[in-house]
């Protein structure tokens, strides 16, 4: 008999060997204690056919900044399989599950680091970021002498780091809200790590390195600036490791520009498409979104995987916010016999990857991911703040 099923503390274990074997690694009973401590926090979903754990997932409860605002995110890791279940459509049916309890809990986003984008694509969730992966001849750096300021190596500061971080968190979108246990346990526990913070002339931090040197690389973690030069202080600093360091390799944001200001900038830059999205629930991720549109607008949503977000949403601002009115769809596909005659259409990826800046209206409607007549799209543009993405963290 199949059931799908939260695992009890005394299934961790399974949950745990099926990690080990999917992803290839060993962990030691000291590391097996601390990682079953910390999924607890978590929900571990499992297929069970005849009572053995086929397959299973782990649902995160996590918080990112969309537009500065708080949303409350539904991470979504190790998910896994035994190979003598695979194929069976036991991941897809877990998907659904748990898709339905991220609505229960108010989680209007979810967020996953894929190993196949066109798998997870096939459900709804959409690449929503990107990185740069720079690999940098030390002796490349620039140094510039308007970074006035000075560098302090400090310990597990989290305070003081959390405050750097979150200012600057709140720059792009779906970046993490962490937690004072994430810091603990996923950016403290890297051994051998260094990190400085930088200071500006009047000894307000205002940027943050974490580092590791080892075998003539340095490799930076995390490069957090809150403003220029905070940025060309810090990067000052790393070109002072030239006696030991031989290559620097980091990653920025997609939308990094700094490399113009090298003098030879034709140092490795690689861009590696990172984790994907997917909007839960339209209408209360709407609701949320701070929109505030002159005029009504509609749009047409179809969600294939999530029938509830089918429909259409007609958005229209009022005293107390962004009101949303959504006209469900009963039918199994949404589009129409007659294109409407007006508002947007899309899939609830095109929808995500809009609405988080990845990509812009104007290039969705160019590519046919977008649907829609050219003022209502320029509105779109208009619309939707110019913020990027960015996701340093990992589950």
């Amino acid at each position: 008999m199949d059931q799908i099923r939260i695992l009890t503390k005394n299934e961790l274990d399974e949950a745990l060997s099926l990690s080990q074997f999917a992803f290839q690694y060993k962990l030691t009973n000291e590391e097996k204690a601390r990682k079953k401590d910390r999924i607890k926090e978590n929900e571990v979903w499992g297929y069970f056919q005849n009572e053995d754990l086929a397959s299973k997932l782990h649902l995160l409860s996590l918080q990112v900044f969309i537009q500065e605002v708080p949303f409350y995110m539904g991470g979504i890791a190790s998910v896994a399989t035994w190979p003598e279940y695979r194929r069976k459509g036991m991941v897809k049916k877990l998907l659904k599950k748990v898709l339905i309890k991220m609505k229960e809990n108010g989680q209007t986003i979810s967020m996953l680091h894929p190993f196949s984008f066109p798998f997870y694509r096939k459900y709804g969730w959409e690449t929503f970021i990107a990185y740069k992966k720079y690999t940098i001849d030390i002796n490349q750096i620039p140094r510039s002498e308007a970074a006035d300021g000075t560098i302090k190596r400090i310990g597990k500061n989290r305070s003081l780091l959390n405050e750097i971080y979150t200012a600057y968190a709140k720059k792009y979108n779906g970046m993490l809200i962490r937690s004072e246990e994430w810091w603990k346990n996923l950016i403290f526990t890297q051994k051998n790590h260094q990190t400085v913070v930088w200071y500006d002339e009047e000894q307000v931090p205002k940027g943050y390195a974490i580092y590791t040197v080892k075998d003539k690389r340095m490799k930076v973690e995390e490069l957090i600036f809150l403003n220029e030069q905070a940025r060309c202080g810090l990067w000052n600093f790393i070109s002072q490791h030239d006696s030991m360091v031989h290559t620097v390799q980091l990653t920025v944001p997609e939308s990094d520009q700094f490399s113009f200001v090298f003098e030879n900038p034709s140092f490795k830059q690689e861009v590696v498409p990172y984790f994907m999205a997917r909007i839960i629930d339209v209408k209360d991720f709407l609701t949320q979104y701070p929109l505030k549109p002159s005029r009504s607008l509609f749009l047409h949503v179809y969600d294939e995987f999530a029938s509830w977000n089918n429909g259409i949403f007609h958005l229209q601002n009022s005293k107390n916010g962004l009101l949303v009115k959504h006209f469900e769809k009963k039918t199994e596909k949404m589009a129409c016999a007659h294109p409407p005659k007006r508002g947007l259409q899309c899939d609830i990826q095109t929808l995500t990857a809009m609405l988080l800046g990845y990509q812009r209206p104007t290039f969705l409607c160019e590519i046919g991911k977008l649907k829609g007549n050219k003022e209502e799209v320029a509105v779109w543009e208009q619309l939707i703040s110019k913020k990027t993405t960015y996701f340093i963290d990992f589950f």
